[in-house]
């Protein structure tokens, strides 16, 4: 499905996404990551409620469908 992102902190604007620590899947949402200025983050999605909580990384591209079933709002509760 489409997906979406979820951060730890609010977005205002696409620009607040430069530099922060996005985990992006490959294909496309890594040329998507590259062109909003992420600091890309790739890892397998059974692995992203740790990176996200630990900090290694500050946000994720996944499709909503996927981030419901790994509670992720718990971690990155802001979705754009």
């Amino acid at each position: 499905g489409p997906a979406v992102i979820q951060t730890k902190s609010r977005l205002n604007s696409l620009a607040d996404l430069k530099g922060q620590k996005i985990r992006v899947p490959g294909g496309v949402g890594s040329l998507v990551g590259k062109a909003l200025g992420v600091t890309a983050v790739k890892l397998p999605a059974p692995k992203v409620y740790e990176a996200l909580s630990s900090g290694v990384a500050d946000g994720i591209f996944m499709p909503m469908e996927t981030q419901k079933s790994f509670r992720l709002k718990e971690v990155v509760p802001f979705v754009t």
